[in-house]
């Protein structure tokens, strides 16, 4: 088997879920203040005011505040399924825009709400209209293919001029020098799988 060359899996692009905000957020956003009090807290500044982290087995959770005192980014990460619950506020404290996103490479998914600095709703956009295979879609053809979370990313590209959700499930090399990804692709708009006929290599 072929050996490409260093991938560098770089696509800052927005994405899409068949799944609704609702009915993803009891993952990753309803996390009891009580249980982060009780665990261990690390504490720095940074160049966006205070910021709090808090780890568990399944969950990490940062908060940021203005340099005001005022929340500025509440971000939690379901580790099972590599999805980001984000929070984003005005330096008045009011929400700014409300979504899920994917951990690694920041793909938006399912509905977002955007917001005024006074507090009103000025938008909805779904991110699930821009593909026909959206992001959730793509974890389940995985699935069914041997490819299961945690232990696989997701990034859109273009394939032949045709736009894919390219799966990689990486395995670390023998030597410990790098890493090595079995990869499908699937079809953004037909869901139709590809496997790649050449592996994927990560040097570190």
């Amino acid at each position: 088997m072929k050996i490409l060359q260093i991938i560098a899996l770089i696509m800052l692009s927005n994405a899409c879920s068949e799944t609704s905000l609702s009915d993803q957020e009891s993952e990753t956003k309803s996390i009891p203040e009580d249980s982060i009090m009780l665990n261990d807290l690390t504490e720095a500044v940074g160049e966006s005011g205070e910021r709090v982290q808090f780890d568990s087995l399944h969950f990490s959770i940062i908060r940021r505040k203005h340099p005001n005192g005022e929340p500025y980014i509440e971000r939690v990460l379901n580790k099972d399924n590599k999805i980001d619950s984000w929070k984003e506020y005005y330096e008045n404290g009011r929400i700014k825009r409300f979504g899920l996103m994917s951990s690694v490479y920041h793909y938006y998914i399912g509905e977002w709400e955007y917001y005024s600095e006074n507090g009103e709703l000025d938008s909805l956009v779904n991110y699930d209209n821009e593909h026909s295979i959206s992001y959730y879609n793509a974890i389940e053809i995985a699935k069914e293919n041997g490819y299961e979370m945690p232990n696989m990313e997701l990034v859109q590209t273009f394939t032949n001029e045709i736009m894919t959700w390219q799966v990689n499930r990486w395995t670390t090399n023998e030597n410990g020098g790098g890493r090595t990804a079995e990869t499908i692709l699937i079809d953004c708009e037909t869901g139709k799988v590809t496997e790649l006929e050449n592996q994927l290599i990560s040097v570190f």
